[in-house]
Parts: C-alpha cells; sequence; structure tokens
C-alpha cells in the first residue's frame, strides 16, 4: 500500500496494533511527525480461495468462509456443486498449494466418506486457501 510521505510500505502478515506501531514508528523515523497517532482499519480481508475442477456442476474458485483455514472435502465438493453424472466418486483428488502438477495429491473415496469407513474430519481431507480439488471422470 502507498502512504502519503512514506511510499510504499508493507504491512502483510501484520496485525492492526502491529500495522500502527509499524506506521507510527516510519513517520517517526522519516523525520515526518514527532508523536504521530495511527489509526488502522481493515476494510476488506483478502480473500481466500480454493479451486474445484472437473467433473462438478460448478466449477472454479471458491472462497473459504471468513476466519476460517479450512473446510472439510465434504463442504469443499458441496461448493463446487453437485457432481455432474460422469464423476469418479473413488477418484476425487486434493492438491495442496505448492505442490507441483507432477505430484499426485490425496487421494479421496467419497462414497468410503460417506458410509464412514474413512473419517472426513482426517486432516488429510482438508480444504486450504490455495488447493485445488479435482473430480475425474469415471469410464465406462
Amino acid at each position: 500500500m502507498t502512504i502519503p510521505l512514506l511510499g510504499i510500505v508493507q504491512l502483510v502478515g501484520k496485525t492492526v496494533p502491529e500495522a500502527q506501531r509499524f506506521l507510527e514508528q516510519a513517520f517517526t523515523d522519516g523525520g515526518y511527525l514527532v508523536e504521530p497517532q495511527v489509526s488502522v482499519t481493515i476494510l476488506q480481508h483478502a480473500s481466500r480461495v480454493f479451486y474445484v475442477f472437473g467433473e462438478v456442476n460448478s466449477p472454479g474458485a471458491k472462497e473459504l468462509p471468513p476466519g476460517v483455514e479450512a473446510i472439510g472435502i465434504l463442504e469443499a465438493l458441496t461448493l463446487g456443486g453437485e457432481l455432474s453424472r460422469y464423476a469418479r466418486r473413488s477418484g476425487i483428488s486434493i492438491q495442496p498449494q505448492g505442490l507441483g502438477a507432477e505430484t499426485e495429491g490425496i487421494k479421496v473415496d467419497l462414497d468410503a466418506l460417506l458410509k464412514g469407513l474413512a473419517d472426513p474430519a482426517d486432516e488429510r481431507y482438508r480444504v486450504r486457501a490455495g488447493d485445488i480439488v479435482f473430480v475425474p471422470e469415471r469410464v465406462f
């Protein structure tokens, strides 16, 4: 962000009080103000999205609910709309952010989850910002 007198400043990763102290110190160190009082307000949180692709009725970027770091695969698939009639329910994958395309990711068997044969609360089945959920096509 650009602040008058200071120019471009990086506040990424700072809490509101940390950002206020940082800016106050920057104004003081720059010799612009003697005892600055800075107020910082968050107007909009950065969107945190994950992606659902493949055999779903509503593919694309989906936003995580505010204040939530991760959601379960069942909720992620629900946000992607119903599975298409061509979806292979046993080959769904979660590709965590940062893993290259050559990495296979986590495989999910939707039927096993729904029948209680796998634990939907398992950390491996959590979807986070930047992750890709892919529902493959079944072979007839």
